[in-house]
């Protein structure tokens, strides 16, 4: 007769065979049923977990293999999890797809730096990496750089966007209360749309004001008081 050996599975606490048994090949072996990992599976791949970890995280540090689990999980499940997993490996590349509508390629920038016109390996067609449209047709890479420059003038000119229309304005002098080509009044300091020549910003910072002006006073009085008694002091020697 056939020994039969029992064991207790660390997750549900159920005593199992050694066929029921899972085992984690050449990475841990902890007593896991494979029912209790196909459920924790199933569980890190709805949440898009694509590394799973043995269920006896933190005391295991160690990733399940997919290979193994294959034999037990439901194929679909398996797939998903693939997806996953091969989701997070092209997160390093810059990604795109072929525009050509009968072929849609996956196509990889694996060697770095700015690509734009790229040969697609499937169909052969000529395209633009960054735009993702047929060559020569691309004319948005221009208009990216350019856009991507005006930003950055923006950024150091410290100019606002109207909050309606979206048009940058710059402030020569005089107040906050900014009134766009648009119509729209707005608060140069906050950029938020505001009633005439009011904000709240604008009484935020006198409120502040206010408190600092408190605050100093308070301070020029206990100044004040330690002169007094310094000097009353000098004065009884």
């Amino acid at each position: 007769m056939k020994s039969i050996f029992i064991h207790e599975c660390l997750i549900c606490k159920h005593s199992k065979s050694s066929k029921k048994m899972f085992k984690n090949k050449k990475r841990c072996a902890h007593s896991i049923c494979k029912d209790c990992i196909v459920k924790h599976i199933l569980i890190k791949v709805e949440d898009a977990i694509a590394e799973i970890k043995c269920p006896n995280w933190p005391a295991c540090k160690q990733l399940l293999n997919p290979h193994t689990c294959q034999k037990i999980i439901p194929k679909l499940l398996f797939e998903k999890w693939c997806d996953l997993l091969c989701e997070l490996a092209l997160q390093p590349y810059e990604r795109s797809y072929c525009p050509n509508k009968k072929c849609s390629e996956l196509i990889i920038n694996e060697c770095g730096g700015t690509v734009k016109k790229s040969k697609c390996p499937k169909c052969k067609e000529l395209y633009c990496f960054r735009c993702n449209v047929p060559w020569p047709r691309c004319n948005n890479c221009q208009e990216l750089e350019n856009d991507k420059k005006f930003f950055k003038l923006a950024v150091s000119k410290k100019w606002v966007k109207c909050p309606s229309c979206s048009y940058y304005v710059e402030r020569i002098n005089g107040c906050r209360h900014m009134i766009c080509r648009c119509g729209t009044d707005f608060c140069y300091k906050c950029g938020r749309k505001c009633f005439m020549s009011w904000c709240n910003c604008m009484e935020r910072d006198e409120e502040q004001g206010g408190m600092l002006q408190r605050q100093a006073r308070q301070a020029n009085g206990r100044w004040h008081q330690l002169v007094l008694k310094l000097y009353s002091a000098l004065n009884l020697r």
